[in-house]
């Protein structure tokens, strides 16, 4: 356990005492006087106390810098070999807080919650690493865990099943301080046996939780079953960690213990791209509503986040960003904001109920039971609907997908071929497949599309001349990816010449972060709505670019130039690469 002194002005004491008190609660060991004692009074305990010290915190304001007795702790830190971490809390004369205010740690002139979590990351060994976006925790899951299948819900409560912390201020621990947590539940929906696997990210470690069953995909359904809650997230102990148990109001005496979940509603998946969660906290607090009504208390509340596609919000992704405060059951503020494109879609929504008070707890026979009768109406309210288990599903491939099938598919010989072009209707020449061109084809909003196609060039190419004009020739081929027939090779190799050789205009060193992050600030740069898009990497002799076509039900919409490194929007292309009109209306 850390140890921490802190050194104030009298004055400063109520801060110094609320900022000891959540210290304590985050397990740091915090000395401070009571009492303020002249110079000279106890100066033993007071050294013994300092010295034994990991940090010595000291409170900088005008009254503490014009303090003998705060100069005389400072004294006794250095000569001791403690570190000393500076807070600022109030503006003080430059030539009184020396070198003070460079080294502070925290600065609590612009809010108290964010501030006092600079100090805990520093001395209660909190790793800023252990604050992850819903994205970063997501891709922990599936990096680690590989369950595959979609992501449908991402909080700190869950979605599909809540989950309950001990107490209120166990959730703090849950807070998502700029869109960033420590605390993640990520919920993966498997389509083909219609489950849901629920992970917990808690400080950057995957923890696995209850799996999920939709009532009428379970083989072997165990009898009596319902929703249920599992409480091993807590921070803090807690009986309820090992001691939950079920118990449906009207079935207590066939109460049992958690190890199959069911439910009857039918979760839906992110088939969408959405922003991450520090966008969306970031829209939500700097949105006209959460100013007019939260102020200069916005930075006192405690955020929580759940990202959900919900037919009670006309079927769009959300993010749901609620600020609670610590005192309060529910939100004071619930804003919804559009999952797509980041802006605020729902200025003020209903309000969000803390798992740890909407779960009613009791003991019955010396154990802990738990009524889910909350649940229960919770899930009355919701009409999530989705194919049932068995019916048919595509699976539609990524630009990754496209990539590691045309690998597959030339195995060895992929060493004499270099990436040139890669677009849903080809770059050199438009491309159809034999399925034919309509939205279905082109790529959907989470980077999925019913075709790809792959562009390979030689590995080297050859100086050519027709007298007027010089270029490079390079041996062609083309591959089409789709979702029935996978990779296949496209019409016979050829030969293509370029102005411009492609090592001058080389690929982004990370092709597919690169992708996504086009995609992304494309996504939230379209004005107009679509029904679906399409990509092209082109190479020309400013660089490779990523160009964007929206397209509303027949025909483009709005198109959108963004750099190689997916960094910036250059300009809104007049025509698509190939020099075409696209052939969605064909």
């Amino acid at each position: 356990m850390s140890s921490v002194f802190i050194s104030h002005s009298s004055r400063d004491k109520p801060f110094a005492r609320r900022l000891a008190n959540d210290l304590r609660e985050h397990g740091v060991d915090v000395w401070f006087d009571e009492v303020e004692l002249p110079v000279g009074d106890d100066l033993a305990q007071i050294t013994a106390s300092i010295s034994h010290a990991e940090y010595l915190v000291v409170v900088v304001s005008t009254a503490a810098m014009h303090s003998s007795w705060v100069q005389k702790e400072l004294d006794i830190a250095k000569e001791a070999g403690v570190s000393v971490l500076p807070v600022l809390l109030e503006d003080a004369p430059a030539q009184l807080q020396g070198d003070l205010a460079k080294l502070a740690i925290a600065d609590f002139r612009r809010g108290y919650r964010r501030a006092l979590w600079r100090i805990i990351e520093k001395v209660a060994n909190v790793k800023r690493n252990s604050f992850l976006t819903g994205k970063q925790a997501a891709r922990l899951v599936n990096s680690e865990r590989a369950i595959g299948g979609d992501v449908f819900g991402l909080s700190q409560q869950g979605v599909a099943t809540l989950y309950s912390l001990a107490n209120r201020k166990d959730w703090l621990f849950a807070d998502a301080l700029e869109g960033l947590s420590r605390l993640w539940i990520v919920e993966i929906y498997n389509r083909r046996n219609g489950s849901v696997h629920p992970f917990c990210v808690k400080d950057s470690i995957v923890h696995d939780l209850p799996v999920l069953c939709l009532f009428d995909s379970d083989p072997v359904p165990a009898p009596n079953s319902a929703i249920i809650l599992s409480c091993a997230l807590n921070e803090l102990p807690s009986p309820f960690t090992s001691h939950a148990r079920l118990s449906p109001d009207d079935q207590r005496e066939r109460s049992k213990r958690i190890d199959k979940r069911y439910t009857r509603f039918r979760p839906v998946p992110m088939t969408r791209f959405f922003v991450d969660s520090d966008v969306a906290v970031e829209s939500a607090r700097t949105s006209s509503e959460a100013v007019r009504l939260l102020g200069e208390r916005a930075d006192e509340l405690f955020i929580m986040t759940k990202l959900e596609v919900d037919r009670s919000h006309g079927n769009s992704a959300l993010w749901s960003v609620s600020f609670f405060d610590v005192a309060l059951a529910q939100s004071v503020l619930t804003v919804g904001v559009d999952a797509a494109k980041g802006r605020i879609q729902y200025p003020q929504m209903r309000p969000e109920i803390l798992n740890a008070n909407f779960m009613n707890a009791s003991m019955q026979d010396g154990k802990v039971v738990v009524s889910i009768a909350n649940q229960m109406r919770a899930i009355d309210r919701h009409a999530w609907h989705i194919a049932a288990p068995g019916e048919p599903y595509k699976s539609y491939p990524t630009a990754a997908d496209a990539l590691r099938l045309t690998k597959e598919l030339l195995g060895d010989e992929m060493n004499h071929w270099q990436l040139a072009f890669l677009s849903n209707t080809g770059v050199v020449e438009a491309v159809v497949s034999r399925y034919g061109m309509s939205c279905d084809r082109l790529m959907k909003t989470d980077g999925s599309a019913g075709q790809w196609v792959v562009e390979l060039c030689g590995a080297t190419g050859t100086p050519v001349s027709d007298g007027k004009r010089t270029g490079f020739e390079y041996a062609f081929r083309r591959l089409l990816v789709t979702p029935e027939d996978g990779a296949v090779i496209n019409g016979p190799d050829l030969q293509l010449a370029l102005t411009t050789p492609l090592h001058s205009c080389p690929l982004p060193p990370k092709l597919l972060d690169a992708y996504e992050d086009a995609c992304d600030l494309a996504m939230r740069s379209v004005e107009v709505e679509f029904e679906a898009m399409s990509v092209a990497l082109a190479r020309a002799s400013s660089g490779a670019q990523w160009a964007f076509r929206f397209y509303g039900v027949s025909d483009v919409v709005e198109k959108i130039l963004v750099t190689g490194d997916g960094k910036r929007v250059l300009t809104t292309p007049t025509r698509d690469q190939s020099g075409r009109k696209p052939p969605i209306s064909e």
